[in-house]
């Protein structure tokens, strides 16, 4: 059937877009001069004609990268590209098979994200840049809008999401996600498995719940529970409640609280952190809004603080960006950023 479908769909045309990404900033207490780094997102579509009730569609993305950064009285560059996304899908009215590198992302948080098992998307950036993983993806929507997604994953070696050590490249993963909508919203049971690249190549099981109502305010929860099972079995748990409410003058505030917490057992916990992060989004006029993002950690007493003003026209993007971090590892300094996207 496939072969029969990609011949009789071989001569529809590949549509073709990108998008080029300039973007250059000062990092005060990094030591560095300024820098100016060049993207650009080449992307190829294809799409078969019907057979029947199945279609046959194709999808490939690149990121082309360059950069160069004065560095005392010399100049070092860098330059590199490679697959960004590509997958090639079978579909029909309610299902669809999709094999290749590709983004799979769930959940209703969009600050702390206990479920980001797959991506690395940062509320921060406006591209929304992630890496994808490499495996094949199936999806059925049942007549009652009922949402099964089950997924195997094979080849991504690096951590993904939350993780910190990468899977075993021998061993595929797999899992899956069933959605059930409701009368004010929805929820969802999510379960993922992967044995880890460490010398004892432990299995990690990850079980995922989430659920979203809309009550004239937008509230959800996430929750998160990772058991990796060693010698001595380990679970690591992340709960996350989380709200949001647009003003009537255009003002969006977004609140996300979560929970980390780490034990031996599922009855015993050791608390580990807390975190809870605020965003504001006004539109100052139909082509400018102003974003606000704070991070807190509580256990740290760590702030991380972010302010961007954006303006969309047709095709470009124009975007500054300004980041004031207490001294963290993986959020740290002052810097501003200034950043142009154009679309074709």
């Amino acid at each position: 059937m496939i072969y029969f479908l990609f011949f009789w769909s071989a001569f529809n045309p590949i549509s073709f877009n990108g998008q080029l990404a300039l973007q250059t900033g000062i990092h005060e207490g990094s030591g560095q001069d300024p820098y100016l780094l060049a993207r650009y997102w080449p992307e190829f579509a294809w799409e078969g004609s019907k057979f029947k009730h199945f279609r046959l569609d194709a999808y490939a993305s690149f990121v082309l990268r360059g950069s160069v950064q004065k560095e005392q009285d010399s100049y070092h560059t860098f330059h590199d590209g490679r697959l960004y996304r590509g997958w090639i899908r079978l579909k029909n009215e309610r299902s669809e098979w999709r094999l290749g590198d590709q983004k799979i992302n769930f959940g209703s948080a969009t600050l702390l994200r206990p479920l980001r098992w797959f991506d690395q998307v940062d509320p921060r950036d406006p591209l929304g840049i992630t890496t994808g993983v490499k495996g094949m993806l199936y999806r059925h929507v049942y007549p009652n809008n009922t949402n099964l997604r089950m997924w195997g994953l094979f080849g991504n070696t690096d951590p993904k999401g939350w993780e910190t050590i990468g899977s075993d490249k021998e061993v595929p993963e797999f899992g899956g996600r069933l959605q059930f909508p409701t009368a004010r919203g929805e929820w969802a049971l999510s379960v993922h498995r992967r044995r880890l690249a460490t010398p004892e190549h432990p299995h990690e099981t990850q079980y995922g719940f989430d659920a979203r109502w809309d009550v004239g305010i937008g509230l959800w929860t996430e929750i998160a529970l990772t058991e990796t099972n060693t010698i001595e079995p380990s679970y690591q748990s992340k709960t996350m409640l989380g709200m949001d409410y647009t003003f009537p003058v255009g003002l969006t505030l977004t609140l996300e609280t979560m929970q980390i917490s780490e034990s031996r057992d599922l009855i015993s916990s050791k608390h580990a952190r807390e975190i809870s992060a605020l965003s504001g989004h006004y539109s100052l006029s139909v082509l400018d809004q102003l974003a606000v993002i704070v991070f807190y950690d509580w256990d740290s007493d760590q702030w991380n603080r972010f302010l961007s003003w954006s303006r969309t026209y047709d095709h470009v993007q124009l975007h500054t960006m300004v980041f004031w971090n207490d001294n963290r590892v993986d959020m740290s300094g002052h810097s501003i950023q200034f950043q142009l996207a154009y679309n074709h």
